[in-house]
């Protein structure tokens, strides 16, 4: 709606003049900037739901991660209960022998001595415990009243995974590549958009319209008549000192740039792939071996202990004995440990659970985006 008026010395001249249309352009040789910017918002709730699906996997990966220091706290404890237990047996025996050969006191006291630092230890794994599980409460957000137990048992099953299948579960599987795609079409999009820029266009505008001009309002919306346009807009540019074809020349090598981001990831890939499986193998036997040393331990200190008794052996090679058993329960814990956060490493890397022979996010319940989410 629109008012006129112009003043006269013989008189005001006004007018009221309404006009309704409708008006369609269509702009040609430039980028099409509402399919760009629908593929852009579909791009990036993908890459989101990808971010998602990514955080996921980190925070059971970071959870396990604590679980298993848990673990080793509390299997420190049974290796030191277990240390202490044998103490006490040692301290019975040099005590019965004490008491028959009071010269040979000082052995009891050794013996005590190493009781002593044995419980000590026991004591302070106990804390560690109480420490690391209060900690993984915070963190679950679970109430003071629960309680975090735990009963460690090494078993060691092993697991045979192929380097190939890994590989192709880690190309496939993983948030990782999917994401580096979308960033590349970003790239493409933002390469086109900026050839658009400062660039030859043509605008082809049509429009229909109805209007009405009348000097008395009340009659402005009455028998309209028809109107209609056809416009024709060019826009050539003569001169930008460059800039387009610099803006053009950098998208490029953005664009480049992701392709060697791409190889370069797939690359690491590969080889990160190749190590975790080796570390597996390798972790694996040495927590085998480990546990074979162990049960030789052990018979090696009942054998000690059994010596000692009938005199053959000294109260010192049963400590030592003791301590070597201790020693090798220990080491048996790190291979065990390495063994079990191998897998976690290779299941961080592949999104695939070798162990229960299925993808991560159908082990946890979430759909893949492939799947129609």
């Amino acid at each position: 709606m629109y008012r006129y008026l112009q003043i006269e010395e013989d008189g005001n001249d006004l007018r009221y003049y309404n006009r309704c249309f409708v008006q369609y352009t269509q702009p040609l040789f430039q980028p099409n900037e509402l399919r760009n910017d629908l593929e852009e918002a579909q791009l990036e709730l993908e890459d989101t739901e990808l971010s998602f699906q990514d955080d996921i996997v980190r925070t059971v990966d970071d959870l396990s991660g604590d679980y298993f220091e848990l673990f080793e706290d509390a299997y420190d404890r049974v290796i030191n209960e277990r240390l202490v237990a044998n103490l006490l047996r040692a301290v019975a025996a040099a005590q019965s022998i004490a008491e028959a050969d009071p010269n040979r006191a000082i052995e009891l006291n050794q013996a005590q001595v190493e009781l002593a630092n044995a419980q000590e230890r026991l004591q302070q794994s106990l804390s560690q415990f109480r420490l690391q599980a209060a900690s993984l409460k915070t963190r679950l957000n679970l109430a003071d009243t629960d309680s975090i137990t735990l009963n460690p048992e090494i078993m060691i099953t092993p697991v045979a995974i192929d380097v190939g299948e890994a590989t192709r579960f880690a190309l496939e599987l993983t948030p990782r590549f999917r994401q580096l795609d979308i960033q590349y079409r970003r790239n493409e999009i933002n390469l086109d958009q900026t050839r658009g820029r400062n660039s030859f266009r043509l605008d082809l505008e049509f429009s229909y319209g109805r209007e009405r001009q009348d000097p008395r309002f009340s009659q402005v919306f009455g028998q309209p008549s028809n109107t209609y346009t056809v416009d024709v807009n060019a826009y050539i540019p003569v001169w930008d000192w460059g800039e387009r074809s610099a803006r053009v020349e950098a998208s490029q090598i953005n664009l480049r740039q992701t392709e060697l981001r791409m190889e370069e990831t797939s690359a690491e890939v590969v080889s990160d792939v190749e190590n975790e499986v080796r570390n597996i193998e390798e972790f694996q036997g040495r927590a085998l071996s480990m546990e074979q040393n162990l049960e030789l331990a052990s018979g090696l200190s009942e054998s000690s202990l059994a010596l000692y008794q009938d005199g053959s052996a000294t109260i010192l090679d049963v400590l030592q004995s003791f301590r070597r058993e201790a020693d090798t329960a220990n080491n048996l814990l790190d291979a065990y440990l390495g063994w079990r956060r191998a897998p976690l490493r290779i299941q961080r890397l592949t999104f695939f659970d070798f162990e229960r022979g299925l993808p991560v996010l159908e082990r946890y319940g979430i759909a893949r985006l492939d799947e129609g989410t």
